[in-house]
């Protein structure tokens, strides 16, 4: 890149500091409005050593936030600074650049070189959301994991709140918060209302709480301890690959939940949910599975019954379930079986019409 060319880019991210909507300014001034002026260059100083403590490989950082990115220009600045302004510094960034053909790699080559807890690594041609996922999975070395998305926001004590509960329960492999919805902008949408017995102490009712009720699936954007989640199969790279790995890791340990609206998820017309969810008029899982993984694209599938069988794996991994568990997990997706009856007929239905028209197109060549 030219020197004009980094002096725009660096120029631009200045623009779009300088336009950080009311959320993130008013967060980041939370950060140290209570402190002292000896508090603040204390913070400030343990971030620097930290962050030269990560890129020596002198220290494993506690938390690495893994980024998926493809085509992340609008948000993906706001989003860092966001990481960036936590409290708790000890963590690393570790994003995947899903091939963006817009300026994602400027803007994250600009923010690398300022704060080098932040990696980037690149790839050539997109591999779909499933795979980007799982690499960030796969280049994390910190002791608790966090997905996190460009077009998201956290409040300054995100990491610091869901690390305390961590720590403080051991027998919990989640923690996440209460959500606020916001439009493009930033301006307050609703907060999230849905909350789900995730912390019950009961495996199979954590279980069936992330197979049954409809939900977002927010808790993937939780923090997670690592060794928990390397014992399950990852992001699967199929519709709802999120439900499925949460039920799993429903069944090896509570989620912990702070009652307080510190993370942000930005509503937009782009996100996968919109385009392919249920705020798009209905699950289109045939389009949403060719989102997670290319190779699906105007494929014949099954999308709905590859997510029971996905179901189904999960319980078999869980090698120390006992009998009676595996009944009422059998249960669980009976119900679940039930519930979705009108989509597995459709996939049926949409099979039959994807193999007539390849026949019949065969015919007509």
């Amino acid at each position: 890149m030219t020197q004009d060319a980094v002096a725009v880019v660096e120029d631009r991210h200045l623009a779009m500091l300088l336009r950080v909507d009311w959320f993130v300014h008013r967060k980041r001034l939370e950060c140290r409005q209570y402190r002292s002026a000896f508090d603040v260059l204390a913070f400030d100083a343990n971030v620097r050593r930290v962050a030269s403590a990560v890129e020596q490989g002198m220290v494993t950082p506690r938390v690495t936030i893994g980024v998926p990115v493809f085509n992340g220009e609008s948000y993906l600045a706001e989003m860092l600074d966001s990481v960036l302004c936590q409290t708790f510094a000890d963590f690393e960034i570790v994003v995947s650049d899903n091939a963006s053909t817009d300026s994602t790699a400027d803007i994250l080559q600009s923010y690398a070189r300022q704060d080098h807890r932040i990696r980037v690594s690149s790839e050539t041609a997109n591999r779909g959301a499933g795979w980007n996922f799982n690499r960030v999975l796969e280049l994390a070395s910190g002791n608790y994991f966090k997905w996190q998305a460009h077009d998201d926001l956290l409040t300054p004590d995100y990491l610091q709140k869901c690390v305390a509960e961590l720590e403080s329960d051991p027998g919990a492999v989640l923690a996440h918060t209460g959500v606020e919805m916001v439009d493009a902008d930033l301006n307050h949408i609703e907060q999230y209302g849905i909350r789900l017995e995730t912390d019950h102490p009961d495996r199979m009712v954590r279980f069936r709480e992330m197979v049954l009720p409809w939900n977002l699936c927010f808790e993937v954007f939780g923090i997670i301890r690592l060794d928990a989640l390397r014992n399950t199969a990852g992001m699967g790279n199929f519709s709802h690959g999120d439900g499925v790995l949460l039920a799993h890791l429903a069944l090896l340990g509570k989620f912990a939940f702070v009652d307080e609206p510190l993370f942000i998820s930005r509503q937009h017309p782009e996100q996968s949910n919109k385009q392919f969810g249920f705020d798009g008029g209905g699950n289109d899982y045939q389009s949403y599975a060719a989102w997670f993984d290319p190779n699906l694209k105007d494929k014949i599938q099954f999308p709905n019954w590859r997510i029971l069988l996905e179901f189904q794996r999960v319980v078999h991994r869980v090698r120390d379930l006992t009998m009676r568990e595996r009944l009422v997990a059998q249960w669980i997706l009976l119900r679940r079986a039930r519930q979705d009856v009108r989509n597995l007929v459709g996939d049926a239905v949409q099979a039959g019409q994807t193999w007539r028209c390849r026949r019949s197109g065969s015919f007509n060549r």
